[in-house]
C-alpha cells in the first residue's frame, strides 16, 4: 500500500515537476503567491497554520497571526515550485 502511494503521487509530481520548469521565474513566483493564498482561504490549511503560529507566538495578536500564517503557506508553495523549476534553470538562480 504504501509503494502504491508513492508511485500515485509520483505520477502526480513527475507531470508538474515538467511543466513548472517552462514557466519563468517572476511567473512561477506569482503562482506559488496565488496558490499559499488559496490554500490559506481553505479552513484546513489556514486554520491549522494560524493555530500553529498561534502556538509558537503567544503574544502575536490575531492581525500578525494571520499575516505570519498567509504569508507562510505563500512561501511555502514559491519554495515548492522552485524546487522544480530549478532542475530545469540551474544557472537561472
Amino acid at each position: 500500500m504504501k509503494d502504491l502511494f508513492g508511485f500515485l503521487l509520483y505520477l502526480i509530481a513527475a507531470p508538474v515537476m515538467a511543466l513548472v520548469g517552462l514557466f519563468s521565474h517572476p511567473f512561477l513566483m506569482k503562482t506559488g503567491k496565488f496558490i499559499g493564498r488559496f490554500l490559506y482561504i481553505l479552513p484546513g490549511f489556514g486554520g491549522l497554520c494560524r493555530e500553529n503560529v498561534h502556538a509558537a507566538f503567544p503574544e502575536k495578536s490575531e492581525k500578525e497571526v494571520r499575516e505570519i500564517a498567509r504569508k507562510s503557506l505563500e512561501h511555502l508553495l514559491i519554495t515548492v515550485l522552485e524546487f522544480f523549476w530549478i532542475r530545469k534553470h540551474p544557472d537561472e538562480l
